[in-house]
């Protein structure tokens, strides 16, 4: 048997949302991701403890609440999301779109990481 994986940022998606995510807090300290649909372990070994992965519904509770600055979410999830944000006067902003293979469902998927605006 023979096959080709995809190249590296494609499978290790979790190490590129955290250097992405780091990278727009750099010098603030302040980081709290939720995911949404993702449930990859390595995102909160990547990121630390305050990752949050969360349903669709809690997510826009902490968002409510001020808690968190990014979110992180596969693409059935983007316009529910927006929609609800909308509605509620929460500003978000795309800041990196993620296509990566979910290897143990042989599948490509596609995440949004949106980066809370603050008013």
């Amino acid at each position: 048997f023979s096959f080709v994986l995809p190249s590296g940022n494609a499978i290790w998606i979790s190490r590129e949302v955290a250097r992405v995510v780091n990278h727009s807090e750099k010098g603030t300290g302040k980081k709290v991701l939720a995911s949404v649909g993702y449930h990859e372990p390595s995102l909160v070994f990547w990121l630390g403890t305050r990752t949050r992965i969360d349903s669709l519904q809690e997510a826009i509770k902490d968002l409510e609440k001020n808690r968190l600055t990014h979110l992180l979410v596969f693409e059935e999830f983007k316009e529910p999301l927006l929609m609800a944000t909308k509605r509620r006067g929460i500003r978000l902003k795309m800041i990196r779109h993620f296509r990566g293979f979910n290897y143990s469902k042989g599948k490509w998927r596609n995440l949004y990481l949106f980066k809370v605006v603050s008013p």
